[in-house]
């Protein structure tokens, strides 16, 4: 049991403290502060308290700004269908240069029809503009399929179910972005009436390396 008022200290030494410490009373209570040489409280430095509410401001911030960017991408492809029917890798692992230079990437089907990719479609590719809160498009200097439309079928039904793609940046706009987002679009086909269905996209981010 912890000693009250000084009871069951030596004679002579009642209320005496360890050096470094001191007991401060306000009424009833007691409480003990931590003090330097001087006897002078030690306090948390103001600047520690700033880094702490800076981590919090930028934490916080980080989740806002994904939910916009991924906002702002769904007004430009508005489909429900996005990375499940399709999807977009990269070749060769080639993330891309800031400086421009081609990128292949390889799409695949992974429903159950047939996706088409008509001529006229193309490969895009996009920077997120933070100032704006919006995506700006990279144009494309190769064109997609120039000639024909391509048709991808699914797993083990006799007719392909993985197309190569290539993107190549028209400017040098993205220089000050670190990622690139591709994004490729085809159309669910209806082999019997040869007509197109239902959009549905794929993309990938690439880090973009200096």
């Amino acid at each position: 049991m912890a000693a009250q008022d000084g009871e069951g200290l030596p004679a002579g030494r009642k209320g005496e403290v360890s050096r470094g410490t001191s007991i401060r009373r306000t009424g009833s209570r007691s409480r003990r502060s931590e003090t330097n040489e001087a006897g002078l409280e030690r306090r948390p430095k103001p600047i520690l308290h700033l880094l702490w509410l800076l981590c919090v401001v930028i934490a916080a911030c980080r989740p806002a700004e994904s939910a916009q960017r991924e906002r702002a991408f769904s007004d430009l492809f508005p489909y429900e269908d996005r990375n499940r029917s399709i999807v977009l890798s990269p070749v060769e692992g080639l993330p891309g240069s800031r400086h421009g230079g081609a990128m292949t990437l390889q799409v695949e089907n992974l429903s159950d029809g047939i996706i088409a990719f008509p001529a006229d479609d193309g490969v895009r590719g996009f920077v997120y503009d933070r100032a704006t809160g919006g995506w700006v498009e990279i144009p494309n200097a190769i064109q997609f399929s120039p000639e024909v439309t391509v048709a991808l079928g699914r797993r083990g039904s006799g007719r392909p179910s993985i197309g190569v793609v290539d993107y190549e940046p028209a400017s040098q706009t993205m220089a000050a972005s670190p990622v690139l987002r591709i994004v490729v679009v085809g159309y669910v086909y209806d082999e019997e009436s040869q007509t197109l269905g239902d959009p549905v996209a794929a993309y990938v981010d690439l880090a973009l390396e200096e």
